[in-house]
């Protein structure tokens, strides 16, 4: 407001011919402003005036001085100084050189290739940058490096670091190469967030990139239920059991039963996967129950006894009907994995309600 006032003051001064009370004007203002108020102000009345107008370059360098690192201040003002270049660039060269030196980079960067840095800049996605990147190469010769660094201006220092960081990348070791660990976590957040028919599709269509160590850790960084749960379906898919898993995350009235012929199977790997998933559809008691009975198996026959016979107990509480059947289970998987035997006197000891002593 206070530079829109002063420049339309300016304005009715200069029709009745008072041309010095408007500098007078406006260094009183400008003495009594902070720095970043000052460069604002000047950057205001810069942008106010006609491209060509000869004060700009007094201005800006001006506001130049006092914007101390401000990166959009110092992005504004390199608009403004180039707008008011091109209406006669030799003139203003000129001028520039008188007043200040030399013309920075920055004032004479080749437009064309400044605003395809800024299309790179402002793409939405990562596979957009990297797609952009690619069909650009121009943009990783030294000659755009002027152009680079004034795109990234627009955005955070920290953000401007990992564009500069990327472009460095990928004029090294390629586009596609600079890019692939942003694309590979991105995957990955986009298969955890996927419902169970479209990871199947994802896991068709970007198997290899899914099951890269990038995606895993990826997941395991992120360590909530959809992520784990995701993670559980690509170990499955990097032994080439997934699909049924997927199946039954679609249909989990079949669980019980893809459960019961993975443990009573020779190899029963799969199964503490499978009843975490299981247990992360389950809607009733009977559900969790079940894949907790399953996980219990299958942590007895990784030999992790403490483990089995708690999270039995736990499945004992909520469903403590199934206790004979589970007993039965139990003594058909023994045939094939002894293991499971030792979960018999689990079930068989008599119930402790929780809290009470042992």
């Amino acid at each position: 407001n206070l530079a829109s006032t002063l420049n339309n003051l300016g304005n009715r001064y200069s029709e009745v011919g008072r041309h010095a009370d408007i500098e007078t004007l406006w260094r009183t203002v400008l003495a009594e402003a902070t720095p970043s108020n000052a460069a604002l102000l000047l950057l205001a009345r810069t942008a106010a005036a006609d491209p060509g107008t000869p004060q700009a370059i007094g201005w800006v360098t001006t506001a130049l001085r006092h914007a101390d690192g401000d990166r959009p201040m110092l992005a504004s003002l390199h608009d403004q100084a180039r707008r008011h270049r091109n209406a006669d660039p030799d003139r203003f060269d000129h001028a520039w050189t008188a007043a200040a030196g030399t013309p920075p980079d920055w004032l004479t960067l080749d437009m064309a290739l400044l605003n395809v840095a800024h299309a790179w800049i402002d793409t939405p996605t990562y596979r957009d940058e990297h797609d952009f990147l690619k069909a650009h190469p121009e943009l990783l010769t030294p000659a755009a490096n002027s152009a680079i660094t004034e795109a990234v201006l627009t955005v955070s220092e920290q953000t401007a670091e990992r564009y500069l960081t990327l472009r460095d990348n990928a004029r090294a070791h390629g586009t596609a190469a600079a890019y692939q660990p942003l694309l590979l976590a991105g995957l990955a957040a986009e298969f955890a967030a996927a419902d169970p028919p479209t990871q199947a599709a994802m896991l068709a269509e970007h198997r290899d990139d899914l099951l890269t160590d990038t995606v895993r850790e990826t997941l395991a960084e992120q360590a909530d239920n959809a992520a784990d749960r995701a993670d559980a379906i690509l170990a499955l898919a990097h032994i080439g059991a997934a699909e049924p898993a997927l199946d039954a995350l679609m249909h989990p009235e079949k669980f019980a039963d893809l459960m019961a012929t993975i443990a009573e199977s020779p190899d029963w790997t799969t199964l503490d996967a499978v009843a975490f998933l299981a247990r992360t559809s389950a809607e009733t008691d009977e559900a969790a129950a079940t894949a907790d009975f399953y996980s219990a198996v299958a942590a007895a026959c990784a030999d992790d006894l403490d483990e089995a016979a708690q999270t039995l107990t736990q499945a004992r509480q909520l469903a403590p009907d199934q206790t004979a059947t589970w007993i039965n289970q139990l003594a058909r998987i023994g045939r094939r994995h002894p293991a499971a035997l030792s979960l018999i006197a689990v079930l068989t000891t008599p119930d402790q309600p929780p809290g009470a002593p042992a």
